[in-house]
């Protein structure tokens, strides 16, 4: 076969590559649209098809977005595409993964671009100067992307400034950064290294009208792990906070928070807005994290109780409770299927975040044996969501399910499912 030749694709697979039929032979090409023609290298074989690389588009798609990045970090799978087409196709995977379920159209974000709240750059000195930004797709090699398009836009400020304080004082122990934001526009600086830095009140002074918060998060790097344990505040006190509707939280460094603050408000919504929830209810908040979901049905409940096995996050949730004065949230640290397990505690209704992996079998059956009545499932993974229904469908009837574009330009979509218990049939 020829490492080179014109094709033209024809569909795009799951994870949003171009097919090209050529020789017989399927070619995965990487940024090509439907209907699109280019000059295409074949840069490897598989054992099913060959891989493949544009090297010259010839005729391009109405579909195709104009303003891409030309990083190669490879975090933002869909960003060739327009947002309308990345809806689309979206759709299309949902729907087909979920095609024995009610499934509503994806709720698109207000804004593709500039949408993380949450940033991290990996640091790399050479050349006498020092670069930021993610490392390149399956390599250790840190491409500059200090204008990422999908970051919020005041990290770039704070990178111009820690680049002259960095240079200025030789300063190479700095392996990362995390900048975290709220919709204040107030910014939480972290520093991850394995070493005290010098000459931290100029660093203040230098960054001081411009952060919140500055913290030297410590970590020896002997885990592929970025933060550390262990914090120490220079400036400020670890802390930002968020407003969700009526309700204050604080966000730390180490927090987990939702990455797209106005998608976020509208995925709460559809928790606290569905008819599964009411007045007399007693919830569970399974997966926890700072209680945020929690805190924000409290006023739609009789009561919830937040668990959360990570003692930070609970902490956290503690401490958010406190602040929003809210008398009808209990929060447990404990692992949720040991919780469900061994409590005496009985609940109307779980609401449950689990991380991508999504929920284990045992935490499941906890739910099954318990007889919960109603369940609230937000996915941030289809894969593990489609696992977890094949198992809870013999029990529940899976209402519908409402997916949110949590994450534009990339794969990911999140997902709220809701489900009630089967009735039990008589005779």
């Amino acid at each position: 076969m020829d490492s080179k030749f014109i094709g033209k694709c024809y569909d795009l697979n799951d994870l949003g590559q171009g097919l090209v039929n050529y020789d017989n032979n399927i070619i995965v090409v990487d940024g090509l649209l439907i209907d699109e023609e280019a000059e295409i290298i074949i840069t490897k074989k598989t054992h099913k098809y060959y891989l493949g690389r544009i090297h010259k588009l010839i005729k391009t798609s109405d579909n195709r977005n104009h303003y891409p990045c030309s990083h190669k970090c490879g975090g933002c799978d869909l960003i060739h595409m327009s947002y309308p087409s990345q809806i689309d196709y979206k759709n299309l995977l949902i729907k087909e993964m979920f095609k024995d379920y009610n499934v509503s159209n994806i709720i698109p974000a207000e804004s593709n671009y500039y949408y993380r709240n949450k940033v991290i750059y990996a640091l790399d000195y050479k050349n006498n100067s020092v670069y930021f930004g993610l490392y390149e797709e399956n390599t250790h090699t840190v491409i500059n992307t200090s204008s990422c398009l999908v970051n919020n836009k005041l990290s770039k400020n704070i990178i111009i400034k820690l680049k002259e304080y960095l240079l200025k004082n030789n300063i190479t122990s700095i392996k990362y950064i995390l900048m975290r934001f709220n919709s204040f526009n107030e910014i939480l600086l972290g520093l991850i290294t394995n070493q005290d830095l010098i000459k931290e009140d100029e660093l203040i002074t230098l960054l001081k009208d411009d952060v919140k918060s500055i913290v030297i998060n410590y970590n020896d790097f002997s885990t592929n792990k970025i933060l550390g344990d262990n914090n120490k505040v220079i400036y400020g006190d670890n802390i930002i906070q968020e407003k969700i509707g009526d309700y204050y939280f604080n966000i730390s460094l180490n927090s987990f928070f939702q990455i797209n603050y106005s998608q976020m408000i509208k995925l709460y919504n559809l928790i606290k807005d569905s008819n599964l929830i009411s007045k007399n209810d007693i919830l569970l908040d399974a997966y926890s994290g700072t209680s945020t979901i929690g805190i924000y049905l409290s006023d739609k409940t009789k009561e919830v109780i937040s668990v959360e096995s990570n003692t930070s996050s609970y902490l956290n949730a503690l401490d958010n409770v406190n602040i929003n004065k809210v008398n009808n949230v209990k929060c447990i640290n404990d692992d949720c299927t040991n919780y469900i397990n061994t409590s005496k505690d009985n609940f109307d209704i779980v609401v449950m975040d689990p991380p991508r992996s999504g929920c284990s079998r045992a935490f499941l059956d906890a739910l099954i044996n318990k007889k919960v009545e109603k369940l609230i499932y937000v996915s941030c993974n289809p894969k593990s969501l489609k696992r977890d229904l094949n198992i809870l469908k013999e029990y529940y009837d899976i209402l519908s399910i409402q997916p949110v574009d949590m994450f534009p330009n990339t794969l990911h979509v999140e997902s709220v499912v809701y489900l009630s218990r089967k009735q039990a049939k008589i005779g």
